[in-house]
């Protein structure tokens, strides 16, 4: 019983179980007014129970087979929920291509399963984990040789492609607007569309092993943040906006699995759960209101029909955006930073294109207000008269999660320890030569006498380490045999040394940048 809890209780779970648990009751609270006059509501509500039933399973499974269970059983329940109205020809053809694309993700998947049956001799992932170190030399032969890890963790990224809507996979995602809204917010807020990233973190201490899949996965995640964010600012229509933002967020928690940060992976997925569906239950109170019109050059000046609606919008967009102290704030900048400070081609590649991303965000999410808000209406006269805000069925949901987007991020992280903490993926080397590099840009390499070395460094956030660089920087021949120093930290350090020594003034930064390991530190 207490393996059991245990298996259960792992943080991955338990965020995952608040944020469908949260989220699916208060689009069941939305529904139950906006469907209020379909015919057919008890089928949706339905399906959307079936939705929210098979959602815990997959994340509450301790072995691949329950999971895998899950998985198809949100797939298959997301297919129901998009051809809803199946009369519609657009809501049939949406619905065939998502049960499509993700039969091509479940090619991925369940081969990836298999492998690991056939590698470990068992589906529990608690035995699987426990014994992922021991067969990293195993290797498959057909044609060609395949490190067996490697192999099956990129199958698992395929599966999780498919379902997360990344790169080749993506164009299901914006198709499945044609569905209900409480829909779109089911599945691109809670359900659906996170089941690939929690399936990455879930399987984290096996990712870990094959370097080749974590710089795929980084990549992979790094390029759909780029495309479907360029994508999003071409686009008209008010739910496809929302839905190519979800792909460009879903691509910052791909590559944050992929620079090992799966703990601030699943913190975005839980904080973006929020303010994804306060924007698509906000756009859907316009939709309502506006007779399912969802093209924004239609509409505009609908700030005084809905203000509370407006607010909603503006609170959600601005969490998106990563706007200070708002709940998107705390995870987005986390991962970008966490991606300046993996020093590797991947970790750079994604830094980059996570930052023209967040540009795009803001060009989008703004555009998006703008153009249904604030300029002059596109509609006629007496449309916007009928106009009403969202009726208080509709607006709690909304408000609640507008409290959501406002306070779950500052009320989730980390709290800040009195020391300051270490950077987890750097070699304390690398770590701190690069504060001291950083450092020396921002004031100059002005003569360092023993005495100053000390209240320098520690303006610096240095404690631990402060004895070794006064060692580095007193006495060359201490630098090079040191036992255990990293090579690129050894060299900076003598660099740092032989302009000390030598110059005596400030380094240009021309000088900085012809010496090569000290360029990569700074880069």
């Amino acid at each position: 019983m207490q393996g059991e809890l245990a298996r259960f209780a792992n943080s991955p779970t338990v965020v995952m179980l608040i944020v469908v648990t949260s989220i699916s009751s208060l689009v069941h609270l939305y529904s139950i007014s906006y469907m209020s006059e379909d015919p057919h509501s008890p089928r949706f509500m339905c399906y959307l129970s079936i939705l929210t039933f098979f959602m815990p399973m997959l994340v509450t499974g301790d072995n691949s087979l329950q999971l895998f269970l899950g998985w198809e059983g949100v797939g298959l329940a997301s297919y129901l929920l998009i051809h809803f109205w199946f009369t519609r020809l657009q809501a049939d053809k949406a619905a065939t291509k998502a049960m499509l694309v993700n039969r091509v993700g479940d090619f991925g998947l369940a081969p990836g399963i298999s492998g690991r049956f056939t590698l470990f001799q068992t589906v529990d992932f608690s035995t699987i984990f426990a014994r992922a170190s021991a067969p990293r030399n195993s290797w498959i032969s057909c044609n060609m040789r395949f490190n067996a890890i490697s192999l099956i963790c990129i199958l698992l990224l395929i599966g999780a492609v498919g379902k997360s809507a990344q790169i080749g996979s993506h164009t299901w995602s914006p198709d499945a607007m044609e569905g209900p809204t409480p829909v779109s917010a089911s599945i691109h807020a809670a359900t659906m569309v996170t089941a690939g990233v929690f399936m990455i973190a879930r399987c984290s201490p096996l990712f870990e092993y094959p370097p080749t899949a974590l710089i795929v996965i980084t990549s992979a995640g790094a390029t759909t943040s780029f495309l479907a964010a360029t994508t999003g600012i071409l686009q008209n229509d008010l739910k496809r906006v929302i839905a190519y933002s979800t792909c460009s967020q879903l691509g910052y928690m791909i590559f944050a699995c992929g620079i090992s940060n799966y703990s601030v992976s699943v913190f975005h997925l839980m904080n973006h759960a929020f303010f994804k569906a306060l924007l698509f239950l906000s756009a859907g109170s316009v939709i309502h209101a506006m007779s399912d019109e969802q093209d924004m050059r239609k509409m505009g000046g609908l700030a005084s029909s809905f203000p509370l609606t407006y607010a909603m919008m503006l609170i959600g967009s601005l969490s998106l955006i990563g706007f200070p102290f708002l709940t998107g704030f705390y995870s987005k900048d986390v991962i970008l930073e966490l991606a300046y400070t993996k020093y590797t081609i991947s970790g750079n590649f994604a830094f980059w294109l996570g930052s023209i991303s967040v540009l795009f965000t803001s060009y989008y999410s703004f555009r998006l207000l703008f153009l249904t808000f604030l300029v002059p209406t596109n509609s006629f006269g007496r449309d916007i008269s009928r106009c009403h805000d969202a009726p208080i069925p509709m607006a709690i949901p909304s408000i609640l999660l507008a409290l959501g987007s406002l306070f779950v991020g500052y009320l989730a992280k980390v709290p800040k320890k009195k020391t300051k903490p270490e950077l987890p993926l750097l070699p304390s080397e690398v770590e701190y030569g690069s504060r001291f590099a950083e450092y020396l840009l921002i004031e100059g390499f002005k003569p360092l006498k023993r005495k100053d070395i000390s209240l320098r460094l520690k303006r610096c956030g240095f404690r631990r380490v402060t004895p070794t660089f006064c060692k580095f920087l007193d006495n060359r021949s201490r630098i090079m045999p040191a036992a255990g120093t990293n090579p690129i930290f050894a060299h900076t350090s003598l660099f740092v040394w032989e302009l000390n020594q030598k110059h005596r003034m400030k380094a240009s930064l021309q000088d900085l940048f012809y010496f090569p390991p000290f360029f990569f530190l700074v880069t």
